[in-house]
């Protein structure tokens, strides 16, 4: 008897998938963050309408936009440091076709008092602790948000010393601002300006924050 090997006709049904949904607050989101510098999880409700289209012979196109509420944001640092940040309600997600096409733009804060000795000088005026406010802001793709930026807020601070702080802190410089985001969520404090020097690189964004970070961590081992 002779073994049949002949292989089973292929299949040439096709199938089509079109389906809407409409995203209310009733419903929870879960988005997961790989940033390589540091990565973390989103848990937010949101508003919303989403159309999802699917053939068996083509690939999966999601459309639309989703509001979001209040969350939180657990941010990790190398899966042993972990800090929660407050998402500020008002961000977006938006679907643009295929799954490597989702976009989020939403800001975090992660609210602590520190000292402005580190940074300013320790005079009275900046030796004692206040509130402190740092936000994490993403805008770009979910899986690799290239504009990604930082900010900080002294609530309670007289307008000359914010004006000092803003300039001594250098608003237009990522890698400074990076290097005190670092500092403050991880060590509760700010850094000397003079901590550390200017990395030279070329890339931006992601680049800037896995170098950056990387400095830091070094600079603080040898302290």
């Amino acid at each position: 008897v002779e073994a049949d090997n002949e292989m089973p006709p292929t299949s040439n049904m096709e199938m089509d998938f079109d389906f809407t949904f409409n995203v209310t607050p009733a419903a929870d989101i879960e988005l997961d963050l790989d940033l390589s510098a540091f990565g973390g999880t989103i848990k937010t409700k949101g508003d919303g309408t989403i159309h999802f289209k699917y053939n068996t012979k083509s690939d999966i196109n999601i459309l639309g936009d989703v509001e979001l509420q209040k969350g939180s944001f657990m941010m990790s640092f190398a899966n042993i440091i972990n800090k929660k940040f407050e998402l500020m309600p008002g961000g977006i997600v938006s679907f643009g076709g295929s799954l490597d096409d989702i976009n989020i733009n939403v800001q975090a804060q992660y609210s602590t008092t520190a000292s402005l000795s580190d940074l300013l000088g320790a005079d009275n005026a900046n030796s004692r602790q206040m509130p402190v406010k740092t936000f994490l802001k993403f805008n770009g793709n979910l899986s690799d948000p290239a504009a990604i930026d930082f900010a900080f807020e002294i609530p309670n601070a007289t307008n000359d010393l914010k004006n000092l702080f803003y300039s001594t802190i250098d608003t237009t410089n990522l890698q400074k601002k990076t290097e005190q985001f670092f500092s403050l969520v991880m060590l509760g404090k700010f850094t000397s300006s003079d901590a550390s020097p200017d990395i030279n690189l070329e890339n931006t964004g992601i680049g800037i924050l896995t170098n950056t970070l990387s400095n830091f961590i070094s600079q603080q081992l040898k302290v």
